[in-house]
């Protein structure tokens, strides 16, 4: 219960942001399938939300890892379609799996693929039975490799991708690159921390890999792997990282985050303003078109379903 009222606490600073849909890839106890819900129904300010519930691994952390509860685990490919079932029978929008080690377990190891092509196809397949799709997260290059082989819709994070596994993509249909480099963000002077050491190479190489896969005209989604009450939300880190480190336009990042991601995710009501889509709009004073930074600043409105819930013009409404 302190779990889903901690959620239900930070949700709301989605809207504040100007975000009315968001995809969670992974919880703690399912609790955004049940945040979703709420907010559905209006019981909460929050967004749109689409929610995997648990994420599926095979064996990889230990029980005492901090984010042991947001995985569920399962080896081999009938574990790995049991799995898949289990969270989608469990109200899971899409299905969510590891394919490489985790950048923010110390004992991961990111440029390492862990699961195995059966595995994949068998969530893959599970997932299209359902009518929906498979989302992995993969940082190494035959990791990320593997799954547009296997069919995976999106890549999350994407952060080591050699030439050829860039041409695979470009050749694949129905496979997307949503890279969090805004997760990659180190604040701090100590820059012969761990963090920095590791987070700051993966980084560089990330913005290296996406650089090339704009310049050859790839859908990018948007993501940014990190909370709203972050330091990233607040400087807009991942416009930036995105417009400075990998070249960039602004009305590029604009599509990125909004027709794009929506065309990504399967969302046909969304992501464009014209008759017939759903009535979710957020207002800047500023073109973000032409300066992406107006987006790192608080909206003058949002509204959801035609209803204001967010902005100045929200905060300093008369009750």
């Amino acid at each position: 219960m302190k779990l889903l009222t901690e959620a239900i606490g930070v949700v709301g600073g989605y809207l504040d942001h100007g975000f009315t849909t968001i995809r969670d890839c992974g919880s703690v106890g399912r609790a955004a399938n049940f945040v979703r819900d709420l907010a559905d129904e209006g019981l909460v300010r929050g967004p749109h939300i689409l929610s995997c519930g648990l994420i599926l691994s095979p064996t990889e952390i230990e029980r005492a890892d901090s984010i042991y509860e947001m995985y569920t685990f399962a080896d081999g490919p009938y574990a790995f379609r049991a799995a898949a079932r289990r969270e989608l029978a469990e109200h899971g929008d899409f299905v969510k799996l590891m394919a490489s080690g985790a950048a923010f377990h110390p004992q991961g190891v990111p440029l390492e693929p862990i699961i195995a092509p059966d595995e994949l196809r068998e969530a893959v397949e599970t997932a299209a039975r359902k009518g929906t799709y498979v989302a992995a997260h993969a940082h190494a290059d035959g990791a990320i490799r593997a799954c547009v082989e296997a069919g995976v819709r999106t890549i999350e994070h994407g952060t080591y991708l050699s030439e050829e596994t860039l041409s695979r993509l470009e050749q694949t249909e129905g496979c997307y690159l949503v890279p969090t480099l805004a997760a990659m963000f180190v604040s701090g002077s100590d820059e012969t921390g761990f963090w920095h050491k590791r987070l700051g190479a993966m980084l560089d190489a990330c913005c290296q890999g996406l650089s090339k896969a704009y310049q050859r005209g790839l859908k990018i989604g948007f993501g940014t792997d990190c909370a709203p009450f972050s330091r990233q939300y607040r400087e807009g880190t991942e416009f930036v990282y995105r417009k400075e480190n990998c070249g960039m336009a602004d009305a590029d990042i604009l599509a990125q985050a909004t027709s794009v991601s929506a065309e990504i995710a399967g969302l046909t009501d969304r992501g464009a303003l014209k008759p017939g889509m759903r009535a979710d709009l957020a207002l800047w004073e500023g073109d973000p078109s032409t300066d992406i930074m107006t987006l790192a600043k608080t909206p003058k409105a949002v509204w959801l379903d035609g209803e204001l819930v967010g902005g100045t013009l929200y905060a300093n409404r008369k009750e």
